[in-house]
């Protein structure tokens, strides 16, 4: 894909990122602050990728995470803590729900396809799962329950969530048929 490419897939993860952390924090408005913040993280993205400054993808990511969580302290006027537990909620949710979707979207269409038709769709359709999704569940309940437990438990359940998606990502990444076809017995006789 091309850099203008992801930077519409940035844009729109982004977003869903913002959009749930607006849920969970039960904040009004802002559609423009969260607009402005997701074009602001794509922009960065964009500029370190094209310009080659960080030569690891990991470094970037790291980044973005970093630029998400001053996005999300900066728009909702949380606290530091507060917003890395929903950045890590709320990306945790997206993954699994955009994963989810992939998965889905690889049984009915075939993976030759334009790659940024096929992530395009699967954003947009992730979208309006997490939508749909934080406007059925209450998050806000979910987030309570986790933040006034134990904070070492919070911390290792968050970990593992985020540790998780990042292994499913680096196994994506590293054998797609293999990944697919595993993921799909898993479902599919689990």
């Amino acid at each position: 894909m091309t850099e203008y490419q992801n930077f519409i897939l940035n844009i729109l993860e982004s977003f869903m990122i913002l959009y749930l952390a607006k849920r969970i924090f039960k904040k009004n408005g802002l559609l423009i602050r969260m607009l402005i913040g997701s074009l602001f993280v794509s922009i960065v993205s964009i500029t370190l990728e094209f310009l080659g400054i960080v030569s690891s993808d990991m470094v970037i990511k790291l980044m973005l995470i970093t630029l998400l969580l001053i996005v999300l302290i900066v728009i909702y006027k949380e606290s530091i803590i507060d917003s890395m537990y929903i950045l890590i909620f709320s990306s945790v949710v997206v993954s699994l729900v955009e994963l989810i979707v992939l998965l889905m979207m690889n049984v009915f269409v075939k993976q030759e396809v334009n790659d940024f038709i096929y992530g395009l769709v699967d954003v947009m359709i992730s979208l309006v799962i997490v939508v749909y999704i934080s406007y059925v569940v209450d998050l806000e309940i979910i987030y309570n329950f986790i933040k006034k437990r134990n904070a070492t438990f919070t911390f290792f359940l968050f970990l593992n969530m985020f540790l998780s998606m990042a292994c499913v990502v680096w196994y994506w990444n590293s054998n797609i048929t293999g990944f697919l076809e595993n993921s799909m017995a898993f479902f599919l006789y689990w």
